[in-house]
Formats: C-alpha cells, structure tokens, sequence
C-alpha cells in the first residue's frame, strides 16, 4: 500500500509544480516587480527541462538504479522549490524553476519504466504458460 501512495505521489508532482502557482501570477508580478510575461515565462523554464529530462532518466536509472535516480531528482526538485519560494527577483525564480524541471520529472520517468518492466514481465509469464500449457498438451 505505501509503495503505491509514494508512486501515485510521483506521478502527481509535476503536475502539482505547474498547477498550484498558476493563481498567483498577478500577486508574483508585484512582488518580483517585473512584467506578467517574465512571470509567464517561468513555466517555460520549468517545462523545457523537465521535458528534456524525460530523454536522460531512463538512462540514468539505468545507470545507477531506480531509487538512486528518485531520490537525486527529488532532491534537486527540493533545492528548486525552495528556490523558487524564497526567490527575491525574476532571476531567481527561473532558476528555481529550472532546477525544479530538472529533477521534478525523475519520478514520472521512473514510474513509467517501472511500469513497463511489471507488464513486460506480466506478458512474458503468460506467454511462457501458454507455451508450456501447448507443449504438455502435444505429449499427453
């Protein structure tokens, strides 16, 4: 039961990233003192990495494990967030977000190879049973 809220929580982190600052634009306008486009264009420099990341995670799991891989992008992700929350101007903003889309996408990735790999082994062992339910079949 746990491992499935800690993967349903994964997979809701990113968009929870996108969906809970949206509301806040025009209050961030003013306090960062900028322009309603650079505080629009803080979702672009979330988007862009976390989209580009999605190329290198399974790479990376791949390369030092599942776990390892959740809790780095996790950690970046964090580093990010705060960032992001203690930002003083537009600059600091992006690059929490930046940070943010870097790691946030970590969890995502790995629930989606997780999952592959469970239906692979799921598909395999049903047709390994079918396999040998016809071969014991043709001798009897």
């Amino acid at each position: 039961m746990m491992r499935v809220f800690v993967l349903a929580s994964l997979a809701a982190l990113a968009p929870f990233a996108i969906d809970t600052y949206l509301p806040a634009f025009h209050v961030m306008t003013n306090d960062l003192e900028t322009t309603p486009h650079a505080i629009q264009q803080s979702l672009t420099f979330y988007l862009l990495p976390y989209a580009l990341m999605t190329l290198f995670h399974g790479a990376i799991s791949d390369a030092i494990g599942r776990i390892d891989t959740i809790k780095i992008g996790l950690g970046i992700f964090i580093v990010g967030s705060l960032t992001a929350a203690f930002a003083n101007n537009i600059e600091m903003l992006w690059l929490g977000r930046i940070l943010q889309g870097v790691g946030g996408g970590a969890g995502n990735d790995i629930l989606y190879n997780y999952n592959a790999v469970i239906n692979y082994k799921k598909a395999t062992l049903k047709l390994t049973e079918k396999t040998i339910k016809k071969s014991t079949a043709k001798k009897i």
